[in-house]
């Protein structure tokens, strides 16, 4: 879950849309296995490769440097520390761009 507000169960917008389809073709509205039970889901691979500030705590720096494997980074979700409740792409993308910004990092 991570820090701050819990991340959403539903999306009001994107529920009134799934029920107006499934009206529209006569079918039961629904998105994925958690959705009755109020559990935000994801098929994306998330977490793994844990931000730490040294290899005792985890795998990567914060500039997602590899500890002990110089200019190797992970830019992907499983450096992503939480489940955001929805597509992580984006959360991926700025957290792989900001990272990048600060490339090569030293110390």
């Amino acid at each position: 879950q991570g820090y701050g507000e819990a991340n959403p169960a539903w999306v009001q917008k994107g529920h009134e849309v799934a029920r107006d389809l499934a009206a529209d073709i006569g079918a039961t509205p629904g998105a994925v296995i958690g959705d009755p039970f109020g559990i935000p889901l994801t098929a994306h691979f998330l977490g793994g490769a844990t931000i730490a500030a040294d290899a005792n705590g985890g795998v990567v720096d914060k500039h997602l440097q590899v500890f002990g494997v110089p200019g190797m980074h992970i830019f992907d979700g499983s450096t992503i520390s939480a489940n955001p409740g929805v597509n992580p792409s984006l959360t991926i993308t700025a957290q792989a761009e900001w990272a990048a910004s600060h490339w090569p990092a030293k110390a």
